[in-house]
């Protein structure tokens, strides 16, 4: 989903509904920040892996021939250093 996909779906919504993602095992979680990354597609993932790992400055240990994606993460609110309220 891009960005402007997204944008265009949450207009259809109460803009004071809370923004929810899953949870570690179970639940959901409120999503506290927008953080832009880059990421790359993982090739050959097992069932439980993500379909993308976010991509580090280290060449090593980003995949050869791995493709950058510019991507925008909504981590849950125990990522990121979020702070509870």
């Amino acid at each position: 989903m891009k960005v402007k996909e997204l944008i265009k779906a949450l207009l259809k919504h109460d803009p004071e509904a809370e923004v929810m993602v899953d949870g570690y095992e179970s639940g959901v979680n409120d999503v506290r920040k927008v953080v832009p990354i880059i990421a790359y597609k993982n090739a050959n993932r097992p069932s439980w892996f993500g379909r993308y790992s976010e991509a580090t400055p280290d060449p090593e240990y980003t995949p050869e021939g791995a493709q950058a994606i510019n991507a925008v993460y909504l981590p849950r609110d125990d990522h990121y250093d979020a702070v509870e309220e």
